[in-house]
């Protein structure tokens, strides 16, 4: 396989022409971050072992990822900057470090019978495999021999043989972003390594690509939402590409209907210039892998995201990389244009005004990266989420668990959704709401509880300056409106001020609280309000009038 990640002149082209400034930029910006003046982090025994103990994946977590991005920016600078001999020696202690490493999977993938095991596959494990294989391909004739001796030996081990060697693994029955890293990780890395033993695999990676694609709805959308959009379908079109280049041509059924679609689904469900559609485990503001996006434009002609989003994932090498060698300086948009999008399968609604943007779901309650969300919405406006989703909580053992749905973000308490008899939704596909859009959106919300309920409509007009929802129901005994927004809410003359807009919800009572929640990085506070409406008096409707 001809090797485009040596190709001289594209890093020629990086390093002399000052279109490439911002992606320059951006990476001397992560050495000083993360390799100026700094150690290759040493893992101990005591990190590993930390997740079993506390369920916190931060403490081995920050250290090895640290380890990647050195990874990362050092190989970058080896062929920017072949001149500089520090670059490459530094390369090769990192490299070293990860192949002196136990296991190459984090320590919350492993289970506690596989805590020995050094050549388990999971996400993070493959994707190791695949960066130094790609690595040792792109600098082979700079790297010690010893070295490149030393990557071959861990590959075969690691990665060909631990996957020659089993058969049925849990990972190859995945539906989800999951199939698609680990797929690509393990087929690329036989690419590089070895063509007989790539073609006696090649079957089982084939499943893999498939099993992601059937993941994904007709209609192009995931419900995993935007972030792992972005992380899955990122190793799916990096292996397609990667076989195209392997065969010296094009792969069947790659270019379909389905994969068009889904290479849209991400700039289709931004809210504003900045805010994304947050359901599931996603953040609230667009951020997208530079070099996927940059892909995408090139082979579908997708509409291009607002540049303010883009990042270099200095993290995972071959994301990294294939940005200094997919980017076009001329593939860039400054904003979003108003519009719509309706994922039918996905029972998603996505609408851009000029004025605010606007997302609601429905779905189930049994979906990949899950939260119990039936009638969610969001409001977006002035670059804010104004009722919001607060999407991906921290991981911690907890999140993956029995205690999922206690944890805020993933429950119903935590979304602008009702409560109804004191119930929150319930858990599984048998809880459920069924979405419809015209003039009027509607989503029947009855099936999402536990409780049985008569009727419990949500009714949404979108108006070029306003949304009213209103709520219908009947057959209950008690119901507390719930909404959730990050504004400091504002009570002034019966009326609801979030930044600067005013919200009007009748003859209710507004009940606010707040709390605080650790941001998804495991670090940082979160500071949520919640806002709950009473009835004053026995009523069947709930009106909420939200101005701009």
């Amino acid at each position: 396989m001809k090797n485009f990640l040596c190709d001289r002149e594209k890093w020629k082209n990086v390093r002399e022409n000052p279109q490439f400034k911002p992606l320059l930029d951006a990476l001397f910006d992560e050495y000083e971050r993360s390799c100026k003046n700094k150690d290759i982090p040493l893992i101990k025994f005591s990190d590993e072992m930390d997740f079993a103990k506390t369920g916190s994946r931060t403490r081995f977590n920050e250290k090895y990822f640290l380890r990647r991005k050195q990874l990362s920016v050092y190989a970058i600078l080896s062929m920017i900057y072949p001149e500089k001999e520090e670059y490459i020696e530094k390369l090769q202690d990192v490299i070293c470090a990860i192949c002196n490493e136990y296991s190459w999977q984090i320590s919350a993938h492993r289970s506690r019978i596989d805590r020995n095991k050094r050549d388990g596959l999971s996400l993070f494990s493959c994707e190791t495999g695949l960066y130094l294989a790609e690595i040792k391909a792109m600098l082979s004739d700079r790297l010690d021999s010893l070295v490149v001796e030393r990557i071959t030996k861990e590959l075969d081990i690691r990665i060909l043989k631990s996957f020659e060697n089993s058969r049925d693994l849990w990972i190859e029955t995945l539906k989800s972003n999951w199939a698609a890293v680990c797929g690509a990780s393990i087929g690329m890395t036989f690419m590089y390594e070895s063509s007989e033993r790539f073609y006696n695999v090649n079957k089982r990676i084939n499943a893999f690509m498939n099993n992601y694609i059937d993941g994904i709805s007709d209609d192009g959308g995931t419900s995993e939402g935007a972030d792992y959009w972005n992380y899955g379908f990122c190793f799916y079109i990096m292996y397609f590409d990667t076989l195209s280049r392997y065969v010296r041509g094009s792969v069947a059924g790659f270019e379909n209907e389905k994969v068009r679609k889904t290479a849209d689904f991400y700039s289709s469900i931004y809210l504003n210039n900045k805010n994304m559609v947050s359901f599931s485990d996603s953040g609230q503001v667009g951020s997208y892998n530079l070099w996927l996006i940059h892909f995408l434009k090139r082979r579908f002609n997708i509409i291009m995201p607002p540049k303010d989003g883009a990042y270099i994932d200095f993290e995972k090498f071959s994301s990294a990389v294939r940005a200094f060698l997919y980017y076009v300086p001329s593939n860039v948009s400054e904003s979003i244009s108003k519009g719509k999008a309706y994922f039918e399968k996905l029972s998603w609604d996505i609408e851009r005004k000029e004025k605010y943007g606007f997302a609601i779901k429905a779905g189930n309650n049994a979906e990949e990266h899950n939260h119990n969300d039936i009638g969610s919405f969001i409001v977006a406006n002035n670059r804010k989420q104004i009722l919001c989703d607060l999407g991906a909580a921290q991981y911690t053992s907890s999140n993956f668990g029995k205690d999922r749905y206690k944890i805020f973000n993933n429950s119903s308490l935590g979304h602008s959704v009702p409560i109804i008899n004191g119930s929150e939704q319930g858990t599984g596909k048998e809880f459920y709401g069924a979405l419809s859009v015209g003039e009027i959106i509607t989503v029947d919300m009855k099936n999402a509880y536990p409780e049985k309920i008569e009727k419990l409509v949500r009714k949404i007009e979108l108006k070029e300056n306003a949304v009213v929802l209103t709520d219908e129901f009947s057959g209950i005994s008690d119901i507390k409106e719930r909404f959730i927004t990050e504004e400091k809410p504002i009570i002034s003359d019966g009326k609801l001020i979030l930044d600067g807009v005013t919200i009007s919800y009748g003859n209710f009572k507004l009940c606010p609280s707040e709390r605080v929640i650790k941001e998804h990085n495991g670090i940082d506070d979160r500071r949520v309000f919640i806002l709950d409406f009473i009835p004053k008096t026995k009523t069947d409707k709930f009106i909420l009038y939200i101005n701009f």
